[in-house]
């Protein structure tokens, strides 16, 4: 960081060291009783910082460093303290902030991102890591759940300790009545799934199928669910932790009773999508003869679909397999 420091202009400096002083004040703010005043802080926190971004758009990095600085010296603990703020407005320009900011933090080398990371899963999940939620906003709680897939994305290396928190948020966020957290939560499954359950994971067996056997029971209810986007979104998560397992095994062998029931899904999009996903399991997964013959019965039943594009992946997958 000293080497880096040094790389910034006289008038970045300056900059740097106006706005520590400055933006302390609103820092200091965010602890204020009024809750006004605590929302027009991080108003003010975001505007300034959106500028110095907005400086680095223009080619100049030394910006991006001004502004990854304020934020991990002077903004980023009190912020990260009011994503549990008793009002809901802080909460979400806290969330959409540090959202928002995470591209340029650069969490997997900054010697702060692993305070970072794991202070906004603690956070995250003391709101929505329980159900009933303590944050009682659907926005909120979607955005929320956003933030930790795109926490994932920025620092993959700080997601061992981090685990069993964003574990737990994703099995409370699968029971959200919102049907968009019910979706965003999906994808936040297939990311950690494709990171905790796969070959290189660094987890022992035991827990990855701990963690594969309850992310899949979460699912699971899902896929009985009134709007198709969250069946859709329901069965590529269960995808996702199956083929990160590359495997059927006890822990996921349960999947394949639940799935059965979409192959008369009255969305042709859940069918296609079904349909996908049991060739992609019978030609790249490790297949037991017994849940070979359930899948193969399974796409069986999709030869007879009404949508041409479903019926030409049975009919292919099943010759394929013939051979």
């Amino acid at each position: 960081n000293a080497r880096r420091m040094d790389a910034l202009t006289a008038e970045q400096k300056d900059e740097l060291h106006e706005e520590t002083l400055a933006l302390t004040r609103h820092v200091n703010l965010l602890k204020d009783p009024n809750k006004v005043k605590r929302r027009r802080a991080i108003q003010h926190i975001t505007r300034t910082l959106d500028g110095l971004m907005e400086k680095a758009d223009d080619g100049d990095q030394g910006w991006t460093l001004v502004a990854r600085r304020l934020f991990f010296d002077v903004v980023a603990a009190n912020l990260i303290t009011n994503i549990q703020d008793e009002s809901e407005k802080p909460r979400e320009l806290s969330v959409t902030l540090i959202n928002q900011l995470l591209p340029i933090l650069n969490m997997k080398e900054e010697k702060d991102g692993a305070v970072v990371f794991g202070g906004v899963v603690r956070a995250v999940h003391h709101q929505i890591g329980r159900y009933p939620f303590k944050e009682s906003s659907e926005e909120v709680r979607v955005q929320m759940i956003t933030l930790c897939a795109s926490l994932i994305n920025a620092a993959p290396n700080l997601l061992l300790d981090n685990v069993d928190p964003l574990m737990e948020i994703c099995l409370a966020c699968c029971c959200d009545k919102f049907p968009t957290a019910k979706i965003q939560v999906s994808s936040l499954c297939e990311a950690l799934a494709a990171l905790i359950l796969g070959k290189d994971s660094q987890l022992t067996v035991t827990k990855q199928e701990q963690i594969a056997e309850r992310m899949l029971k979460a699912l699971v209810p899902n896929l009985k669910h009134q709007r198709f986007k969250v069946r859709l979104a329901s069965i590529n998560g269960i995808h996702a932790i199956v083929s990160s397992r590359g495997k059927i095994d006890p822990c996921t062998r349960e999947a394949l009773s639940h799935i059965a029931s979409l192959t008369v899904d009255r969305s042709g999009a859940v069918r296609m999508r079904l349909c996908a996903i049991i060739s992609h399991w019978m030609s790249k997964l490790e297949v037991s003869k017994a849940d070979r013959s359930k899948l193969a019965v399974l796409m069986l039943a999709l030869l007879s679909d009404q949508d041409t594009q479903c019926r030409e992946v049975a009919v292919n997958t099943l010759g394929v397999l013939a051979t």
